[in-house]
Formats: C-alpha cells, structure tokens, sequence
C-alpha cells in the first residue's frame, strides 16, 4: 500500500472534488443547508461557489449536510479550509497537515498551544479523511491508514512536547534517552 504522503500516480494529484466517484442520496434539506452555507459565507462566497460547480461535489456536500450532523458541522464552521480541501489533492493535503502539525507541536511556546493545534489536526482530519470516503476517493485501506496515522501524530507529538517539558524543567536529563515507552493497539 502507498504511503499517504507520497502521491502514487498523477491522479492521486488531482483535487479532491475532481475525484469523486460515489455519492450521498442528497434531499431538500441537504439542499437547503448548503444554500444557507453559501449565503452566509461572505467574503468566501464566490470560492465556495467555485468550490461547488462540480455537481458531484456540491451533491456529496447535501447528502453530508443532511445525513452527517458531525461531518457537515466540521465543513461549514471553517469555510475557507472546507474549500482547500475539495481542492487540493487529499494525499498532499493529509500529508501537509501531519508534518506541519508534528513541526508546530514541537515548537509550542506552551501546553494550551500544542493542545489545540492538536485540536486543529483531529478537526481537519476528520474532515479530509470523511470527504475522501464519502466521496469514494480512498478505499477503507486508505481511510484506514490515514485515521492510524493522525491517531500515531497526535501522540507522538504530544508524548514529545510533553517530554521536552520536562526536559527543559530540569525533571528530565535527555528527553531522546528517557526511557519512556508508549504502547498502543
């Protein structure tokens, strides 16, 4: 299986709404909610309408808008990333999102920074991985894959912020060598 980061074929470059192959039954009401996101989406309106000119994608967001309360309450609370989303390659997207989020986790000034960057990371993910399967962009390997790998960031990025803490505290003399062991399944 290829890595998520690591784009296998020029199609795995494409954008997300370019490669959306299933979709949602859509009903009014999806409709109607992504009509009032659209009219409420100020500056952001014209590139989400953009965002929506693909049928496909604008149908797979009525369909979420209706029957997913949790992944439409995360695509309509950040417009501005919903629309990268759809239009970026979900590879490069997840990938991005993974290094920057270890990267800044590192550099945290404090414990209230790294948690909600955190935070930010679980958000965005949960998002991209739910457009990428609903829409029929990744395969249950892939989906799979992707929730393992932000699950693996999140605590490893914690457990070293965390020991870096200590470290820096004088309560740790190498945070590298600290002997700490963490399992998970």
């Amino acid at each position: 299986m290829a890595a998520l980061h690591e784009p296998s074929s020029s199609s795995e470059q494409a954008s997300l709404s370019a490669r959306i192959r299933e979709l949602p039954v859509a009903s009014e009401e999806g409709k109607a909610l992504v009509d009032a996101l659209l009219a409420s989406a100020g500056e952001e309106a014209s590139a989400l309408e953009a965002a929506l000119e693909n049928p496909a994608t604008r149908q797979m967001l009525e369909g979420i808008a209706e029957a997913s309360p949790f992944v439409w309450s995360l695509a309509s609370e950040d417009i501005a990333r919903l629309i990268g989303l759809l239009r970026e390659s979900p590879e490069l997207r997840f990938s991005e999102l993974i290094e920057q989020t270890a990267d800044r986790v590192r550099k945290a000034a404090d414990e209230a920074e790294a948690m909600r960057l955190l935070r930010r990371m679980k958000r965005e993910a949960a998002l991209l991985i739910a457009l990428a399967d609903i829409g029929g962009v990744w395969g249950v390997d892939k989906v799979t894959e992707a929730m393992t790998e932000v699950a693996d960031t999140a605590v490893s990025s914690a457990t070293d912020f965390l020991l870096a803490c200590r470290h820096a505290a004088g309560q740790l003399r190498d945070a590298k060598k600290s002997g700490f062991t963490l399992l998970a399944m």
